[in-house]
């Protein structure tokens, strides 16, 4: 009598190494806590609230950049800057370019 085995393919998640702990903070931050995303959203948060964090993007137009700083500084906060709108799109999986993102609640991050 012959017993059937049945192939069982098993894929092992792979760590996603990021280099960047700022990244990493706004990765958890996003999939565990509540922030906003885009320019405008984030400014109406420095107006409205005290964010936790600020992110933004380092190639961002000039005016976005100036605008943001200033409302942080403000608000005694100060900015962490990415490279890339695409690394920030990319992190909070969105797939667009994003210029800011203000962290509202941490959730799991280490701000």
């Amino acid at each position: 009598m012959e017993e059937k085995r049945e192939k069982v393919l098993v894929r092992k998640r792979s760590k996603k190494i990021s280099l960047d702990p700022n990244l990493e903070n706004l990765r958890l931050a996003a999939e565990t806590g509540k922030v906003v995303y885009g320019y405008k959203e984030v400014i109406d948060a420095l107006k409205n609230s005290k964010p936790i964090a600020v992110f933004i993007a380092k190639n961002a137009r000039e005016d976005v950049l100036k605008s943001l700083e200033e409302r942080c500084k403000e608000k005694n906060l100060i900015p962490i800057y990415i490279n890339t709108s695409l690394e920030i799109g990319q992190t909070i999986g969105k797939p667009f370019l994003v210029s800011a993102v203000a962290v509202l609640e941490k959730g799991e991050a280490k701000l």
